[in-house]
């Protein structure tokens, strides 16, 4: 059973992550990537983009353990809280939206890539 709330497809050997596929042919992104400076506390990734600058984001769960949270449907992002996701370690969410994103992650120090253009 897959622990991660990205979409898996059938594969010859069973189920295998779909990693996405989005743009990154933009001329100019905005590096957000760091670590985890705090345990279980929700913050602001993203802020809300009004000015259509941002037209590709996306975050990358680089480390080798832990969980990150995210959310960018409203609210805090954490485990049991609605509109959040899950990223286990290796995977790339693209974020479909121009509004406010948040992040928790399970453990201080866990590094992420995140990134807007």
């Amino acid at each position: 059973m897959p622990k991660s709330d990205l979409p898996y497809v059938q594969a010859g050997a069973g189920l295998e992550r779909a990693n996405p596929v989005f743009n990154v042919s933009m001329t100019e992104w905005t590096n957000l990537s760091g670590s985890i400076q705090t345990a279980n506390d929700s913050f602001e990734l993203f802020a809300e983009d009004d000015a259509s600058q941002a037209n590709s984001r996306f975050l990358a769960h680089i480390g080798t353990e832990g969980s990150l949270w995210v959310n960018f449907l409203g609210g805090n992002a954490g485990p049991n809280m609605p509109g959040s996701l899950e990223l286990i370690p290796g995977d790339i969410l693209p974020i479909p939206t121009r509004g406010a994103v948040t992040l928790l992650g399970t453990e201080v120090g866990i590094p992420f890539t995140a990134a807007q253009g």
